[in-house]
């Protein structure tokens, strides 16, 4: 049935599956094994030409594309596909972005080039730079894993490619819905990520706590956007940005390393990583939730501890914790950076971030962990 859940639970499970086995499908193995499935799942009729066109080329031109989905005479997506291991680089992107739009008796806004374990969709229409077109990315093989999308939410984008979506303007829809969101999240980001003295001021007033300091104000603004404060703010320009649809992302190496020192990401994610096999040894019922600014550590709905960026080089440690804790933290390589007596959270900064250690904050993780969970 198109868009029954589980055939797509099957269809992700084959994609680890043939991940897992490192194979190096050619680029006519993988429409077969996954383009064409895939396609079927969305109710689309390989096998109807009147539907589905396979090489397909304008007038003229000597190169194709690799599909053409059509509703009657209307052209509604075009499909490259490459092989199981491709990476989808820009190069590939701007292959298929060349055939969209056609022109305005066969105009196609919509195109996705997809590995078969890999699917980006892009809107040619959109004016701007190659990442401003993309819509989303999404990576069936992080499909339930940490970090990645739900099955659910992957089904629900995927969804946006059916010839319903794309006929009735669906699709066009979610687009611009999100590019609002993106046009929020950019001015929020530059808002808060060098928060002015007036905003600051305005938050001390409103919370009714004018004898903060302006300064520890000004860091826990700047936090929730994952920015250092006065830092320069990197807001996605209006009409595009850098990645559309984060819920599709997977918090990994590469998402960090698109906006990271590559040292960084490695100390970022080792600490993260041994926070994570702290928490396990401990048996203390946290769960891991990274994001685009830091990597908390949850019991229910309340943050223990994190590790978060404060700039493109640089991160620190997070902890809500009772005052006392910090003060006794006595940790040779770390020191506190600021402790928020009203919000019981300490910044704690490593003095040797290359060799950071966190058996040293093992007290205050624990302090951390008892603080929240009352254990």
């Amino acid at each position: 049935m198109q868009g029954d859940l589980d055939e797509l639970r099957r269809f992700v499970e084959k994609v680890k599956g043939l991940v897992a086995q490192r194979a190096d499908f050619v680029e006519a193995q993988t429409r077969i094994a996954l383009v064409d499935p895939l396609l079927r799942w969305l109710g689309w009729d390989v096998s109807d030409p009147s539907q589905v066109q396979v090489e397909w080329k304008r007038k003229g031109q000597k190169e194709g594309v690799d599909y053409a989905l059509f509703e009657g005479d209307d052209l509604l997506l075009l499909v490259e596909a490459k092989q199981l291991t491709d990476p989808l680089k820009d190069r590939g992107l701007w292959q298929l972005i060349k055939y969209v739009p056609i022109s305005e008796s066969e105009k196609a806004r919509w195109g996705i080039l997809t590995s078969g374990r890999v699917i980006v969709l892009v809107n040619a229409d959109q004016k701007g730079t190659l990442e401003s077109k993309i819509f989303w990315r999404l990576d069936l093989a992080q499909v339930d894993a940490p970090g990645g999308p739900s099955l659910q939410e992957a089904a629900d984008n995927l969804r946006l490619l059916r010839k319903e979506a794309l006929s009735s303007g669906e699709t066009d829809k979610a687009w611009d819905e999100e590019q609002v969101q993106s046009k929020a999240r950019a001015a929020v980001e530059a808002l808060l990520g060098a928060p002015s003295e007036e905003l600051v001021e305005l938050v001390r007033n409103q919370a009714g706590a004018s004898d903060l300091p302006k300064d520890v104000v000004a860091v826990h603004l700047a936090a929730l956007v994952g920015k250092e404060p006065n830092a320069t703010a990197t807001a996605t320009p209006a009409g595009g940005g850098v990645t559309h649809r984060r819920k599709l992302e997977v918090y990994d190496r590469p998402f960090y390393e698109e906006s990271h020192d590559a040292k960084a990401v490695d100390q970022f994610l080792a600490v993260a990583d041994a926070i994570e096999k702290l928490a396990s040894a401990k048996r203390w019922a946290v769960k891991k939730k990274p994001n685009m600014y830091y990597v908390g550590f949850k019991y229910g709905s309340r943050i223990c501890f994190l590790v978060h960026w404060i700039s493109r080089v640089s991160w620190d440690l997070g902890f809500r914790v009772p005052e006392g804790a910090v003060e006794e933290m006595g940790a040779e390589h770390w020191s506190v950076h600021s402790y928020d007596s009203k919000s019981s959270w300490a910044v704690i900064r490593c003095a040797e971030p290359e060799t950071a250690n966190i058996e040293e904050l093992e007290a205050l993780f624990e302090a951390a962990y008892r603080f929240i969970a009352g254990a």
